[in-house]
């Protein structure tokens, strides 16, 4: 049973009452138009048929039922409950009627035009009735003021929907009727401004302290990172600082959130108030969406074993409860039951809110359910102090109407504001590692290092940065996780260009890219009929999904592979296409090809590039100077990913050319002078010049190396010492 008083005002109870008002004034139009000329009847047309019946009843009616979904319409008297029952009793009423009508014979001219258009009309008019008066405004007060007030506030619409006619006929008969007449028309027009020019300045009203909310404060926030951020662990930590059923005073008594964060003390004084009025002071409600949501075969059987959990809950917080005794199967319904009854708003803390549009679980139409569920569960709900919502994907806004559009966004591509609570900053690596120093920092860096925030700071992935630390040893941790699965599976390589986008990432370039937001609206127009995309738009939304999911990262207009740990999953991938295949065995060469070039190795280097050419040819690919770039590039994967830069190390200088020489390869080099003001920049080992050149009709190579040290001088070999200026290796394949 609903209460029967209640005060739960919201932007749609007023909007009600204007849709009920401009019910009203469309009625009084009609007064004037009440004759019998071709005017009269048209304009009555208009307002009655048009502008009432069809835009009220059906226009109004079907944004409204599309805005809040499927889930209202039994609420305005479209239900499948007792629907035999309904129709046998109209039948029955219907019959009667027409005994009474027929009881004195049958009219001779009873099946004329006239008769059946006034049948039509008043069928018309009473579904016009029942949907918008007593569905539609009768639901609307019902959920603000309760059954009661209802009742009262839908018959006096009613009532003055159908009494204006009446009352203004008794009112234009009296002795005041013909003064009241001349300003008739006056009158009413402007009493329609009035009512457009409230409802414009209400609605502009409305907007801007949504907007100032959004703003400054607002109460529903979704932060959207990749997996191993930290999102449940903040999640966790928000449950036990809000909830009344957690003693957890003592713990952040401890912390700076009890004593104030600012060094203005005025601001202090306003944090510390603030910590004791929130802290501890609201029962919190956490979901998880991703918690065995595989075990329900529906979407409806999901939500309805969360509605069970929480009348257990209430249960047990409140015994004697009322909304024990007429619990209903919907869980926002019961919350609005509970608050009324209570007083007492919830924190909602929402975690993995996309879990079930990005797995797919459920049908789609499902899937568009849960958007709804959410909608109803969340937006302009009394009931509702705060709502933390985590996830990967950012909301749908565009979706549908239904959308979640009361939260304040904060994303991988757009976060000014929390970025700094997820992930570790550089500095907050440096004083965990000081803590333990048990891995070299160059390497914790390299390995853990690479995303940027919106100011260009670098983040690090927590999980891995905790993982290693407490293991002592660098592993990819991420591959526990199934991240090279879902990095295959987003991966779409017919799209043009891709490939060597990757391939260039791999290496360690970044690509100049115009990303846009990717987010649940995305995932659920993959999974309808396709739409013909340009190529360059498709691979905009493939980088921006890879972004939003941290398989990359952006800054400064350009993409790139934030750190080794996810470089390996890269690498994996290539293992899995058959086409790229050749370059993860150039990678798993590349340790050799650096050993053998720092040897000086010429015979040993020609040999791994022969062996790596005749694959790539026996492929059936063209083989030309791009191909060959590729092929050096990840041939010297290991001297990129692994190579420490150590300025008093060895520099290698390389060049290559097809079907040219490697002697003029060097002297390529010695005319551009590459090697040129490395030794005030500080490089103090010796340099390596090598020159390549490739023959690729015979498939032969040439290697020439010529080493210096830092000032430019030839370092020969002691049986060599004559050949000044010359090279000193050559290896011919």
């Amino acid at each position: 049973m609903k209460p029967l008083f209640k005060f739960n005002l919201t932007h749609d109870t007023f909007v009600a009452v204007l849709a009920g008002i401009s019910m009203i004034v469309l009625s009084l139009l009609m007064i004037p138009f009440s004759g019998e000329s071709i005017l009269d009847n048209i304009v009555s047309f208009m307002l009655r048929d048009v502008m009432m019946i069809f835009g009220l009843g059906i226009v109004f009616i079907s944004f409204f039922v599309d805005r809040k979904k499927k889930e209202v319409l039994s609420d305005i008297g479209f239900s499948r409950n007792k629907l035999k029952l309904s129709l046998i009793l109209n039948l029955i009423f219907a019959v009667s009627l027409l005994a009474m009508f027929m009881k004195k014979g049958v009219p001779d001219d009873i099946l004329n035009i006239s008769n059946f258009y006034a049948a039509v009309y008043i069928l018309t008019a009473g579904i016009f009735e029942m949907t918008f008066i007593y569905g539609y405004l009768r639901m609307s007060f019902e959920n603000a003021l309760g059954t009661i007030p209802a009742i009262l506030l839908t018959s006096a619409f009613y009532s003055f929907h159908h009494a204006v006619g009446a009352l203004w006929d008794v009112i234009v008969s009296s002795e005041a009727g013909e003064g009241i007449k001349n300003i008739e028309s006056f009158g009413i027009t402007i009493f329609v401004w009035v009512l457009i020019i409230g409802f414009f300045k209400y609605k502009h009203n409305v907007e801007h302290s949504n907007a100032e909310e959004q703003a400054n404060n607002s109460n529903n926030i979704c932060i959207t990172k990749p997996r191993r951020f930290g999102k449940t662990s903040i999640a966790a930590m928000l449950v036990t600082y809000y909830s009344k059923g957690i003693d957890s005073k003592k713990i952040f008594d401890k912390l700076k959130v009890s004593k104030g964060k600012s060094s203005n003390q005025e601001k202090k004084e306003k944090e510390i108030i603030q910590y004791e009025k929130f802290q501890g002071k609201y029962h919190t409600i956490y979901l998880d969406f991703s918690h065995d949501v595989d075990t329900f075969e529906t979407l409806n059987d999901y939500l309805s074993s969360i509605n069970q959990i929480l009348k257990k809950d209430i249960k047990k917080l409140y015994p004697n409860s009322e909304i024990l005794n007429d619990y209903d199967n919907r869980i926002y319904i019961n919350l609005e039951n509970l608050y009324i009854e209570r007083g007492e708003k919830f924190i909602f803390i929402i975690d993995e809110w996309d879990f079930i549009i990005a797995n797919n679980m459920f049908t789609p139409k499902e899937r568009g359910k849960f958007i709804a569920f959410l909608n109803n569960l969340i937006k302009d709900q009394a009931y509702i102090a705060f709502v933390y919502m985590t996830g990967i994907l950012p909301i749908a806004k565009q979706l549908s109407q239904t959308s979640l559009n009361c939260f304040k966004e904060y994303s991988m591509l757009k976060d000014e504001k929390y970025y700094r609570y997820f992930g570790f900053t550089e500095q907050e690596v440096q004083n965990l590692y000081n803590k333990s120093k048990t891995l070299k920092y160059t390497d914790l860096k390299n390995w853990c290092n690479g995303y940027r925030n919106y100011k260009g700071e670098k983040i690090f992935n927590p999980w891995s940065v905790i993982q290693s630390l407490e293991d002592k040893a660098i592993n990819n941790y991420r591959t526990q996780t199934g991240r090279s699965d879902d990095l295959v599976n987003i991966l779409n390589f017919n799209i043009s260009g891709v490939k060597e986008d990757i391939l260039e990432l791999i290496s360690g370039k970044k690509i100049t890219m115009r990303l846009k937001n990717y987010g649940a609206e995305d995932i659920q127009k993959e999974l309808k009929k396709k739409k013909i995309k340009n190529n360059d738009k498709m691979k905009r939304e493939l980088y921006s999904k890879m972004v939003t999911l941290g398989f990359l990262t952006y800054y400064n207009g350009k993409i790139s592979i934030p750190n080794e740990d996810l470089r390996e999953i890269f690498i994996e991938v290539l293992d899995e296409d058959d086409d790229l295949k050749y370059y993860y065995d150039l990678i798993e060469d590349s340790k050799k090809m650096l050993k053998m070039t720092l040897k000086k190795n010429t015979d040993a280097m020609c040999e791994i590039l022969e062996n790596s050419h005749v694959k790539k040819i026996k492929s059936g690919d063209k083989f030309d100077h791009g191909n060959l770039k590729y092929l050096i590039d990840f041939l010297y994967f290991s001297a990129n990913a692994s190579y420490n830069i150590n300025k008093e190390g060895t520099v290698i200088i390389l060049e290559l050319k097809v079907n040219d020489s490697a002697k003029t390869t060097i002297k390529h080099i010695h005319e551009k002078r590459y090697y040129f003001g490395l030794k005030d920049k500080g490089y103090k080992g010796n340099i390596l010049l090598i020159g390549i050149n490739c023959d690729t009709e015979n498939k032969k190579y040439t290697c020439i190396i010529e080493e210096y040290d830092c000032d430019l001088n030839i370092k020969l070999p002691k049986s060599e010492k004559k050949r000044k200026n010359n090279p000193i290796f050559e290896g011919i394949f």
